[in-house]
């Protein structure tokens, strides 16, 4: 019962201190100078964690990373990353010493953004955003600035969007323009984005398995009142579970987007596990009358 205790006790420690921003590094107790690495965007900032008290910090490269013992405590090291870079933190303590190797990306060119339009009665736009990096993000936040032809600022609002497999796109939710910004002479095309780096969650356990994940359209659609519906199979091969996001694109006879919608995390089984997802699109009757194609694309990750 005492075990099963301890262990309880622990699991909450990790994920309190996770959810906090602190690092706790995995010390080998057999050995007296210890290594861990970990990968920081730029203007990010988290705290490592050590279990004996802390005698010095250096950081390789002060203009890439600022590493500092934190204030008040004995036992937590700050970093915080400046600009894109490779540093090495040296934390000696009373017990070893930890070498802790710390790749810096930089933020914004980390990531990539373009506005989507929605054709409808009201005027509305998805997000696409790249994640150009290896890392699995698990969400993002940013700032949007809606400008009008000029260039000119008219209005701005944050967002998140979240589950962006390495290497690979996400889909926002929708964006709802105001009427009196549109009144202003909103350009969606002129839309830039702005990512808040405390506002940036990854799991550096996760991985991209859009490869071993397929998606299919079963049987023959349906439009009725302005409503697409759909039937999808969604099929897992990894050796772990994949946790699943579908987005649905309808088109019109020009490729604008006039309909549009995602689906919640699906989770599925390893090894052949299977799913089947009824999908509705609800657009107006008269914007419906416009459609032309649809398109099914989904990201996979765990």
């Amino acid at each position: 019962m005492k075990k099963s205790i301890s262990i309880l006790l622990s699991l909450i420690l990790v994920f309190s201190l996770a959810a906090a921003g602190i690092v706790c590094p995995k010390i080998d107790s057999q050995a007296a100078t210890q290594k861990a690495s970990m990968t920081l965007f730029s203007g990010e900032s988290t705290r490592i964690l050590m279990n004996s008290k802390i005698k010095s910090v250096k950081s390789s490269d002060a203009k890439v990373l600022k590493a500092n013992k934190e204030g008040g405590s004995d036992y937590r090291v700050k970093v915080a990353a400046k600009k894109k870079g490779s540093v090495t933190v040296t934390i000696k303590t009373e017990r070893e010493t930890l070498k802790y190797k710390i790749k810096v990306l930089d933020l914004k060119s980390s990531f990539s953004f373009e506005t989507l339009p929605v054709i409808g009665n009201e005027t509305r736009a998805i997000v696409r955003v790249k994640n150009k990096t290896s890392l699995c993000i698990t969400s993002l936040g940013i700032t949007y600035y809606i400008k009008d032809s000029n260039g000119i600022d008219i209005t701005s609002d944050e967002i998140t969007i979240s589950s962006i497999p390495s290497k690979d796109t996400a889909y926002s939710g929708f964006l709802y323009v105001p009427t009196e910004v549109v009144e202003q002479g909103a350009d969606l095309t002129q839309t830039e984005y702005e990512i808040d780096a405390k506002k940036i969650k990854r799991d550096s356990q996760l991985k991209n398995l859009d490869s071993k994940v397929t998606v299919k359209e079963r049987g023959t659609h349906s439009l009725e009142n302005g409503t697409l519906k759909l039937t999808v199979t969604a099929t897992n091969k990894a050796s772990t579970e994949a946790n699943v996001f579908i987005y649905v694109f309808v088109r019109d006879m020009n490729g604008n987007i006039i309909g549009y919608t995602r689906t919640n995390d699906l989770s599925l089984k390893k090894k052949k596990g299977i799913k089947t997802l009824n999908i509705s699109v609800y657009m107006s009757e008269e914007i419906a009358a416009n459609y032309y194609s649809h398109e099914i694309v989904y990201t996979a990750m765990h």
